[in-house]
Formats: structure tokens, C-alpha cells, sequence
């Protein structure tokens, strides 16, 4: 565990527990104690149900470097839940036990509430024969530019086709927002547009959810994440 958090520190992690409803939540805890490659903490706020046993997580939190603040993450799991943890007071209280699985690095809590989709992703979004260029996406939605040809108008119900991995799926989804990018800034014939998926869960939503979880993942791991 790193050198950098002690007991008493506040932490805040990303748990990736509900792709359906509540997609990814932002949990915070304290740290009780710090060992090797574990560290015990409070019971969230929210708190975690046993269900999260073994789930993956993102561990941040706030420390100075350099003489500024930076916020640092690692990937972990939660291995145990502790119903009496036995604090320096004689107090009882429950805890999580968290394991560390990944290296600490520079992160950026925001970007796991929405995906800037990299080139390569398999991720894909069309309107009928037209391919639009996905920017971002959520659980909850999407931004993508289009040719001012492509006649779209807000407020505007769409039938999209998301593309993941090559496989097709029709989602349902709501035209909120359409402006003109600035200008020079790289969208020169483009306008672009933000939605809102319409899917009330069901396995569209839920194969989403777990592909932006694996993206993420695979963008922390290539040190793509940095802050």
C-alpha cells in the first residue's frame, strides 16, 4: 500500500455496482488501518451491501506532491466485510477490508462518470445508414458530431444502432441538445448533438455498462487516465 495514505486519511472510490440502475457511484470512507497491499476502512457512505463482496473498485484520494494537491487512484477489490472492527477508542464498528490490485497512479475521478471514447474502442453509433462520430458516452447517453446534412432537430426521438465489438443493438433514444462547435476547433461541416438513452435497463444497458467499465480498465492500465 502506498506510503502516501495513513490511517485517518478520507478516501473516495468508484464502485461499479449497478450498470442498470444507478450505473457507477462515487462511495467515500475513512481509513482505519494500512497494511501491505490492504487497507481497512469505514462503511461507505453510502453504504456497500454484502453483495459487494469480490466487486472491482477504484480507490482515490487527495494527497500533495510538488507542493500542489493531486488525487491518486489504484484498482482494488472488495475481499471482506468486518462486523466488529475493534477501533484505538474500544469502539465497534463495521468495516470494509479493501486489497489493492493495481499500481497508484495520477486520476481523475470525473472521468468515470462519462467515456471519451478512444479510437479503437469497438463502440460505434449510427442513424440509419449514417455513422455518427461518438465523442462520449454514459450509461444515460451520448455526445457525437454529424453533417449538417443529416437533418436532426431536439427534442427529436431517434432509433439508434450502438455497435459493440461488431455486434449490433437498437437503442431508443432522445435528441436533447444540437450546436455549432466553435470555430478551428477541428469540426469544420459538423454540427454536434447530445441524447438521452431511453432504455429502461434490460441487457442493451447492462452490455454497455460493462463495456465502458472494461474500457476504463484497460485506459487505466495503459496509464491513459493520467491527471
Amino acid at each position: 500500500m502506498s506510503e502516501e495514505i495513513r490511517p485517518g486519511a478520507g478516501i473516495e472510490f468508484v464502485y461499479f455496482a449497478d450498470y442498470v440502475k444507478d450505473s457507477i457511484r462515487i462511495m467515500r470512507s475513512l481509513v482505519y488501518d494500512v497494511l501491505e497491499k490492504q487497507m481497512i476502512v469505514s462503511q461507505a457512505t453510502p453504504p456497500v451491501l454484502p453483495s459487494g463482496l469480490k466487486k472491482e473498485i477504484v480507490v482515490t484520494y487527495l494527497t500533495r506532491r510538488d507542493g500542489r494537491t493531486t488525487r491518486l487512484g489504484f484498482s482494488a477489490v472488495i475481499s471482506d466485510f468486518i462486523k466488529d472492527y475493534e477501533l484505538a477508542s474500544r469502539e465497534q464498528v463495521p468495516a470494509i477490508v479493501i486489497h489493492q490490485t493495481g499500481v497508484l497512479k495520477k486520476f481523475d475521478i470525473r472521468l468515470h462518470y462519462r467515456l471519451d471514447v478512444p479510437s479503437g474502442s469497438g463502440l460505434t453509433l449510427s442513424y440509419g445508414s449514417d455513422t455518427l462520430n461518438l465523442l462520449d458516452i454514459s450509461i444515460g447517453g451520448a455526445r457525437f458530431s454529424f453533417k449538417r446534412s443529416l437533418s436532426l432537430l431536439p427534442n427529436q426521438p431517434l432509433t439508434l444502432t450502438l455497435g459493440i465489438d461488431g455486434r449490433q443493438y437498437t437503442l431508443e433514444a432522445e435528441l436533447l441538445r444540437i450546436w455549432s462547435p466553435a470555430r478551428q476547433s477541428g469540426y469544420g461541416g459538423l454540427m454536434l448533438s447530445s441524447v438521452k438513452f431511453l432504455h429502461e435497463g434490460g441487457m442493451v444497458e447492462h452490455l454497455l455498462g460493462k463495456e465502458i467499465f472494461r474500457i476504463q480498465r484497460q485506459l487505466l492500465a495503459e496509464s491513459k487516465l493520467l491527471s
